[in-house]
């Protein structure tokens, strides 16, 4: 609720983008435990809950389907898709596949990444 109270000060309001983000990732019934608690799907469901709960224009995300069944990731997928539906952008990294019709997708593994070494010792630069 931290966070949705962050974006939104009206409790009451608050509150209840907090209890619709549990329950669109199957975590209502786990709302009173602590996190500490939750097995490794569950903790990465309840990070991905905090998107809906406290809402932004875009979603920067790390391999979001580590520790998620196939249920999770589907609703993931939906959320992601309502999400860029609304006018939001997501930019997400993943080995992965995600189902995001219409994304646009760049595929690091063609491209190569060499350091510049010009004699000094200084820090080497990255080329691309």
């Amino acid at each position: 609720r931290f966070w949705a109270h962050l974006h939104d000060p009206h409790a009451e309001r608050a509150g209840r983008a907090v209890d619709g983000a549990l329950e669109r990732f199957g975590l209502a019934h786990l709302a009173t435990i602590p996190g500490k608690m939750l097995s490794a799907g569950q903790k990465r469901r309840t990070n991905l809950a905090r998107l809906l709960a406290a809402p932004s224009e875009l979603w920067l995300l790390d391999e979001p389907t580590t520790a998620l069944d196939k249920a999770s990731i589907k609703a993931l997928e939906t959320v992601l898709a309502e999400h860029r539906a609304g006018g939001g952008m997501v930019v997400l990294s993943t080995h992965a596949e995600i189902d995001l019709p219409g994304a646009t997708e760049l595929h690091l593994d063609r491209f190569t990444v060499a350091l510049t070494d010009d004699g000094d010792d200084d820090d080497d630069e990255v080329a691309a």
